[in-house]
Order: structure tokens, then C-alpha cells, then sequence
């Protein structure tokens, strides 16, 4: 790292402020424009993909990848997340697609995090590209890449790093919109409408941000040269168009179809609130969870990194120049917005939010960095300078560190903390179950009921062991009503997972060894389902890292009598 910072400061000390200059006539600058982009691009890869699964599958994977193998399997499940759960699809579809390039369908979901990671690690560079130089543009990716907040998440089959990939070009193009003496081209409203339409395939939050360059044309730059209203009027009934496809065809296709709830699904509060007092109690609400949110920053950025943005930021109130004022509307009204409607949520949420906060802080340590040069300071202030860089930036690193290799141990906030490792939602005990049903299933056929809960085990198990033809998988969605298998039972009705397509009729005799999964409690052999079930036994029983909560396998220990 220090090496990294030591290059590109000293470069721009000696030969201006951009990378680009005549690499014959110094060498010491084509070393640094090779040596950078290597180290940026082998960093990025190295911090997302080392030890990719080493966190096990939480509940919300499960579900994404479960519905990406029905994708796979079918071309008509094609709409199987929007039809059953109003989830946007874009997501599921691209780990369909990766399913037949990883054998490991948990790495293939994590994979198109990771795309998306590089996508957004590009469009930083062009940001600062656009802002300052390829110096900042460089520095804005290596933040990128420390930063816990975004490597955690590019580390998750999840959508919030693609709809934080979505955010980061629909700045770009509207800097591209509103760049001074620049006449915006076709091709600019074209990708803005693009983008609307990915965002809003990804998460109905991209809403929150997708409308800003109008924001932005209509309370700041209504008189000046930029886009045009006619222009961005057309680029926005393309995006909706983009926005409404999927429904229009469910519509056309489906009797079931969620068309009511695109935005919001009736079974969220803010779906039951009229559209005026949800819009009142926004300001509200929004200071209400003000400091859990900041507690994401402070946590996931860092201090020093989030106290270098703000600080920039109140320095450069008075002399913002357009581009300022861009990046200061895209952090703020949608952080609003969202604390407003979703209050603090989960830190995913606003992940999104925190894009702003890096690009600040790059923006600070060239800004210092220039202010250095200026005042003709000397090497020794440069390598203190980057002494004191290295400092702010190791909490991040050191907290990178431990969620790359110890994803147990790291420092997350407490909601993400038991969501991922400690609740029944987290994945731990689903590797070591799959590993000992394909144990099971090598030399003869088994049966694996599964509870009806949507997630972790069900759905993960459902995900590793769907296509292993040694193992029969059946949704036990009568798990919580009677018995799980009764003596005078025959036959079991097999069901899609999700669509609840009857798929047949498997007869009990051809079960052959049976297995039921499920998370419960520590008290797992005194539980009621023990004493329902007197004919199940416990073989297999994994905790949880806190021992609050455990997966466990159940065996059949005898056939039912005929």
C-alpha cells in the first residue's frame, strides 16, 4: 500500500496532474502507469475473490440462488422472483448464467457481486477522471477497494453491490450531462435511460436516485446549457418503458402477477400509509434514524475516512463547483429518502449511500496533496504525508483483513452480525449438512425433506444438492401441521419450491433412507417435533457460532408399517 501511494504522489509532485504524459520521454511515468492499473486490477480480484464462500450461505442467497436454479432448469420460471416475492430479477437471471461457468452455485452467485465490484471500481475511475485527473481516478479505485463496506457486500450474492454499480455510472452520466460548454449527445441520454432500466431490474430503490438529473435540471441548472428538457423527457419514457417490460409481459402471460405492489408489496407498512403522510413523515422518520445510519459509516468506512469526507465537504460548502453540487444531491436526498421510508433497515441498505463518502475522501487527500505541491513542499513532507495516509487508511485495511479471513470474528454491526453469523438466517451449518448427505448419497439413493421456511437450510440445501441425482428433495410444507411421516402414509405430494407446481406423487416405499433438515433451537432433542415424531431420531446436529441456534438432520428409524 504504501508502495502504491508513494508512486502516484510522487509522479504527480514531478510530471503534473494526470498520468497521461509522454512515457518516452520519462520513464519513471510509463512504470507507473503499468505498475498502477496492474496493482489496482490484481487487488480488486485478490480482496473479492480469496476464500469467496468462506462466509457460508445466509438466508437471503439461499432464497436468490434457489430461484437462479429454477431459472436454469426452466425457461418458464423465467419471472419465478417477481411472481413469488415482487423480488427484481436481474440479479437471479446473471447467477443463472454463471451456474454454467462455476460448478459451485454459491461462488457463481457471489461471482456476479464481483463483476459488479469491477464495473463500479471503473466508473470511479472516470469519476475522478472527470473531477480532477487519472491521479484522483486511480486513488478513487484503490478507496474502492479497502473499503469494508463495499468489499463486504462485492462478497455477497446479493444485489445492493449491482444497484451500487447502477448508482456510480448514473453519476457519471450526469456529470457527463451537465459538464460546462459540453452539448449532451444522443448516446448520453440513451445510457441514462439504460441505467434506469438495469436499477430498477436490480431494486425498486434505484428509484431513489434514477429521477436526480431532472432534480438536478429542474432547482439548479433550469436556465443553463446542459440537457434538454425534450431530450430528458424521452430518456425518462424510455427508462419507464424499460421499468414496466417485466410486468407488461407477466401481465400478458400470468393470472398470478404482482402488478399491484411494483414498488412496494401490501405487506410493507409504507404500503398501507397514504402517499401524503408518507411523504410528511419522511424528515421525520429521517432524523429518528439518523444515528443508526451514521453507526454504517462509522463502522463500515471508518472514522478517519468518513471524517476526512465530511471535512472536506464543509471546506468546499462555499466554493462548490457543479460537479460538488452533483455529488452532494446524489448523497443526500437519497439518504433522506430512504431513512425516511425504510428507517434504518439493514447496512446493505445504504450501501449506495456511502459511494459519495469515498469519492470525498479521495477528493480530500488530492485536494491536500495539491495544496502541499503548490506551496512547493519537498520530498520528506510527501513521504510524511503518505506515512499519515497509511494511518487513516489502516483501520479499513485491518478490518478487510478480518472479514476476508475471519468473517466470524469481524467487527460488524450487531444486526449484520447475527444476521449473517449468529441468528437462524445465517448460513453457518449448511456446508458441513450438504457435505454429509453427498457423503451419504455416494453409493445409494436418499430422500431429504425439508422444512416449508424460506432460507437457510432449506432453500441452501435445495441450491447445493438439487441436481445430484442420488437425492431426492421434498419440500415438507405439512412439517408444522402433523407429523412429518405417519404410519398409515403411502404416498408424499412433491411441490415446487416457491411456485408450488405439483410436480408428483412419490410413494413412501420408494423413499428409501430419509433424512429432514432443519434449524431449531438448542433444544433440539426435547422439542415438540421430537415428541410428534417418536419414529425420527437425531443424527447430525450443527451450532451455529453463539450456540443460539442449530441445524439439525433428523433419520427415519424404520419404514412406516404398510
Amino acid at each position: 500500500m504504501l508502495l502504491f501511494c508513494y508512486l502516484v504522489f510522487q509522479n504527480s509532485f514531478f510530471n503534473g496532474n494526470d498520468l497521461n504524459i509522454n512515457l518516452r520521454d520519462n520513464f519513471f511515468s510509463y512504470l507507473v502507469s503499468v505498475f498502477i492499473p496492474i496493482v489496482i486490477v490484481a487487488s480488486f480480484f485478490a480482496s473479492r475473490f480469496f476464500d469467496l464462500t468462506l462466509l457460508p450461505i445466509f438466508t437471503d442467497e439461499a432464497v436468490y440462488l434457489h430461484w437462479a436454479k429454477l431459472v436454469e432448469q426452466d425457461s418458464t420460471n423465467f419471472w419465478v422472483s417477481l411472481l413469488t416475492d415482487n423480488k427484481k430479477p436481474l440479479q437471479v437471471w446473471l447467477a443463472a448464467i454463471n451456474f454454467y461457468f462455476f460448478s459451485d452455485p454459491l461462488f457463481a452467485g457471489r461471482a456476479v457481486s464481483v463483476l459488479a465490484g469491477s464495473l463500479s471500481l471503473i466508473g470511479l475511475f472516470q469519476i475522478g477522471k472527470v473531477f480532477h485527473s487519472s491521479r484522483l481516478g486511480w486513488f478513487l479505485a484503490f478507496l474502492y477497494i479497502i473499503s469494508p463496506y463495499h468489499l463486504f457486500f462485492d462478497r455477497l450474492a446479493h444485489e445492493s453491490s449491482l444497484l451500487n454499480t447502477c448508482f456510480i455510472w448514473t453519476i457519471w452520466q450526469t456529470i457527463k450531462l451537465f459538464e460546462k460548454d459540453r452539448i449532451p449527445k444522443l448516446k448520453d441520454y440513451m445510457f441514462l435511460s439504460f441505467l434506469m432500466g438495469i436499477g430498477f431490474l436490480t431494486l425498486a430503490t434505484s428509484l431513489l436516485f434514477s429521477f436526480l438529473p431532472l432534480v438536478l435540471k429542474v432547482l439548479f441548472y433550469k436556465e443553463e446549457n446542459g440537457p434538454q428538457w425534450k431530450h430528458l423527457v424521452f430518456c425518462y419514457v424510455g427508462g419507464l418503458i424499460w421499468m414496466t417490460f417485466p410486468y407488461l409481459v407477466i401481465l400478458l402471460t400470468h393470472d398470478n402477477n404482482p402488478i399491484q405492489n411494483i414498488i412496494l408489496p401490501n405487506t410493507h407498512g409504507q404500503g398501507k400509509e397514504g402517499v401524503e403522510s408518507l411523504l410528511l413523515g419522511i424528515p421525520k422518520k429521517a432524523l429518528a434514524h439518523l444515528p443508526g445510519i451514521t453507526a454504517y459509516f462509522t463502522t463500515y468506512l471508518t472514522i478517519p475516512i468518513l471524517v476526512l469526507s465530511v471535512l472536506y465537504l464543509v471546506v468546499r460548502l462555499k466554493k462548490a463547483d457543479r460537479n460538488d453540487v452533483i455529488l452532494l444531491v446524489y448523497f443526500c436526498l437519497p439518504c433522506v429518502a430512504l431513512a425516511g421510508t425504510a428507517g434504518t433497515g439493514f447496512s446493505r441498505y445504504y450501501l449506495f449511500c456511502a459511494t459519495p463518502l469515498i469519492i470525498l475522501a479521495g477528493m480530500a487527500c488530492v485536494w491536500i496533496l495539491d495544496c502541499f505541491k503548490e506551496n512547493k513542499f519537498k520530498n520528506p513532507i510527501a513521504v510524511l504525508l503518505i506515512i499519515i495516509l497509511a494511518a487513516v487508511l489502516f483501520p479499513a485495511i485491518r478490518f478487510d483483513l478480518q472479514i476476508i479471513s475471519k468473517p466470524d470474528k469481524a467487527p460488524l454491526i450487531s444486526s449484520d452480525h447475527s444476521q449473517f453469523v449468529e441468528s437462524e438466517y445465517s448460513g453457518y451449518g449448511v456446508p458441513e449438512a450438504v457435505k454429509f448427505f453427498r457423503k451419504k448419497s455416494r453409493d445409494q439413493k436418499i430422500t431429504v425433506l425439508t422444512s416449508s421456511n424460506w432460507g437457510s437450510p432449506a432453500n441452501a440445501i435445495f441450491v447445493y444438492l438439487m441436481n445430484n441425482p442420488n437425492i431426492r428433495l421434498i419440500q415438507a410444507f405439512w412439517i408444522f401441521e402433523r407429523g412429518i411421516l405417519e404410519p398409515q402414509i403411502k404416498t408424499l405430494p412433491s411441490h415446487e419450491f416457491f411456485t408450488g407446481k405439483h410436480l408428483d406423487q412419490v410413494n413412501v416405499s420408494d423413499l428409501g433412507e430419509l433424512y429432514l433438515i432443519k434449524r431449531t433451537s438448542p433444544l433440539f432433542l426435547n422439542e415438540p417435533f421430537i415428541w410428534a415424531n417418536p419414529n425420527f431420531e437425531v443424527v447430525k446436529a450443527f451450532p451455529k457460532p453463539g450456540m443460539n441456534y442449530f441445524v439439525v438432520i433428523y433419520k427415519l428409524k424404520k419404514m412406516p408399517i404398510k
